[in-house]
């Protein structure tokens, strides 16, 4: 496997697939974090309205709009293929083991008293 020259930021070599992993770990965190602490929802993954309602002015795409359902079946693909819920956009206990972070899965989503997982709903 072809090594990339990370070592002027990190001070070691890194493969392709180590970061892209790397990279997977970070936003499953983040994901989690965003949902459970700032309260994001699914509704966070949408843009303003404006890009539904308001056709594009100029250019290439000029008239057009974004389409609610297409974007909908979007979120739908970006959520499985992150391993993601599709209700709650928390990433599942497998996002979180297929990228080696089952602590972290269960640090973040367990209670610290009892260790059972806390209830989300992501409404």
């Amino acid at each position: 496997m072809r090594k990339i020259p990370s070592t002027y930021a990190s001070g070691r070599e890194f493969s392709a697939h180590e970061l892209m992993t790397c990279g997977e770990r970070i936003i499953n965190v983040e994901k989690a974090f965003n949902t459970l602490q700032a309260g994001f929802t699914r509704k966070d993954d949408y843009p303003p309205d404006r890009f539904f309602n308001e056709p594009v002015s100029s250019g290439p795409l000029q008239g057009e709009v974004l389409h609610r359902e297409a974007w909908n079946a979007m979120l739908d693909q970006y959520y499985t293929l992150h391993g993601w819920d599709k209700v709650s956009g928390l990433p599942t206990k497998e996002a979180f083991e297929q990228v080696d972070l089952p602590d972290v899965y269960e640090n973040l989503l367990c209670d610290p008293q009892t260790r059972q997982l806390l209830s989300f709903t992501g409404q």
